[in-house]
Formats: C-alpha cells, sequence, structure tokens
C-alpha cells in the first residue's frame, strides 16, 4: 500500500477514514464506513499509523463513553479482510485521571505497543478549554484475544507544562519526546506558561521519567507549541510554536510563531 494515502476526514457528521489510490495519473478515493459518535467514535482529526500486518492505528477527539453526552474520545483500530476494513475501538477514555480528547496521532514501538497523548485529563490543577486537568502521555499493550492494556505514563502537574496537543515521537534509543501547549513558565505574554519541550525515558518496571528540555516564555523564543516534534539523525529536535519570534506584522502583538531547534 505504498502508494496509497490514508487518512482522517470529517464530512460534516462524525468523521470517517478516506484512501487514494493512484490509477493512470488519477486518484481514486474511497471512504469507509463512517463513525457513528457514542459506540466507536467521532471527529478523528490524527493521522493513520499501519502496524507491521496492514493495520491502521488513530484517535478520535469524542466518542466513546462519559464526559457527557459527546464522549472523552477514543482509540481505534482498523483492519483489513479481502478489501474490506472493520473498525474496533480498542480504548474508550473515561475521563479525569484516565484523559480526556486524545487529538493527535500514535506512534508505534517495534513490540507493537502504541503510545499516544490526551489534550487534557489526567492529574494536575490545569483548566485547558474548561475542562481539569494538564493531559496524558499514555501507552497501550496487546493482550490476548484483541484486548489492549491502558496505561498512563506521564501526566504533568502544571509546573512543567499542560495540554498534550501534539502527540509523541520516539528517538533511536526508545526516548519518547513532545511538548506541553501551555502552562510551566510564566511570562508577561503567558501569565499561566507557553508551554515545554520534554523528554520521557523508560527505566524499570514500566515507569518512565520526564525531564523537561525548553521553557517557552512567549517572547522571541516562542510560545504554544501546538504541533509533533521532528528528530534528525544527529537528535537535533525541530518544531514550531503558534505564536512568539521577532515579527509582529501582520500578527497580533504576541508574534507570528517561530521554527525552532533544540540541540542535545
Amino acid at each position: 500500500m505504498a502508494q496509497q494515502r490514508m487518512g482522517p476526514t470529517d464530512p460534516g457528521q462524525d468523521g470517517m477514514v478516506y484512501e487514494l489510490t493512484p490509477s493512470h495519473g488519477v486518484w481514486q478515493e474511497k471512504m469507509f464506513p463512517g463513525f457513528s459518535s457514542k459506540t466507536d467514535g467521532a471527529q478523528p482529526s490524527a493521522e493513520v499509523v499501519f502496524d507491521r500486518a496492514g493495520n491502521l492505528y488513530s484517535t478520535t477527539m469524542d466518542g466513546g463513553t462519559g464526559c457527557r453526552r459527546v464522549g472523552c474520545g477514543t482509540v481505534f483500530k482498523m483492519s483489513s479482510t479481502n478489501g474490506h476494513w472493520t473498525e474496533t475501538v480498542i480504548y474508550a477514555f473515561k475521563g479525569g485521571v484516565d484523559g480526556t480528547f486524545p487529538s493527535s496521532a500514535l506512534v508505534l514501538d517495534q513490540h507493537g505497543n502504541l503510545y499516544g497523548t490526551t489534550a487534557v485529563g489526567g492529574i494536575g490543577p490545569c483548566d485547558i478549554e474548561s475542562t481539569p486537568g494538564c493531559g496524558t502521555v499514555f501507552k497501550l499493550t496487546p493482550r490476548s484475544k484483541g484486548q489492549w492494556k491502558k496505561t498512563v505514563i506521564y501526566s504533568p502537574d502544571g509546573s512543567t507544562g499542560g495540554g498534550f496537543f501534539g502527540g509523541v515521537v520516539f528517538d533511536k534509543a526508545g526516548n519518547l519526546y513532545g511538548t506541553t501547549t501551555f502552562y510551566g513558565k510564566t511570562s508577561q505574554n503567558c501569565p499561566a506558561g507557553c508551554g515545554t519541550a520534554f523528554k520521557l525515558t523508560p527505566g524499570t518496571g514500566g515507569r518512565w521519567m520526564a525531564t523537561t528540555l525548553y521553557e517557552f516564555r512567549g517572547l522571541a523564543d516562542g510560545g504554544e507549541p501546538f504541533d509533533r516534534l521532528l528528530i534528525d539523525k544527529a537528535g537535533n529536535i525541530f518544531g514550531t510554536t503558534e505564536y512568539g519570534g521577532s515579527s509582529t506584522y501582520p500578527c497580533n502583538i504576541f508574534g507570528c510563531g517561530v521554527v525552532f531547534e533544540i540541540r542535545p
């Protein structure tokens, strides 16, 4: 499926996954059965990721269970049999310390475990989009008979950031990197903090150690990173921020945003 393109879309209802296949210079679109909110999720906004067997995985921001009528979001799997794709919810978030509203793409490790983030929920005194909690980084481990075990491996307390909107990425050593969009170090432009870049290092007993690599100030260095990071072969980290930087025209007084690099 190297020449095919797949991803989530929102046709005005609860969203669906589509596939684009090239044929003689023309791309043909195939839409899979759409989501139905409560039972299998709603509003998929992140990329999809394939495992080695050709199954694909992603998240929905809404749907599932809990969190009033909209649901707390889900992680889903889609499998193909003779060209027919079926969707399975492998985890439905419950809200609270469990995490709420996963809006970013997932990553797979070499053992088939899935890692992702929830924008809010978890622990900490953050209040993001009128929802409590500073967000979570989670792990899903495959079990027998299609079951998955969910573990929260990191949830900050606000002092080191809050709000996971960009997901996480692996380096070659198996460490995870990501950003928080809000909280952390305060400044004039960010009374609650402009977000951080962090590293998670695996330890014994399934524990992960969190290290803050940088705290944004909302000035020339940028503020509020929303998207996923990239890591080059040398281990340098690249990303973007929503605002800040040296340019303010035609943007507001907080700046037009920056592309940044963090070197080890």
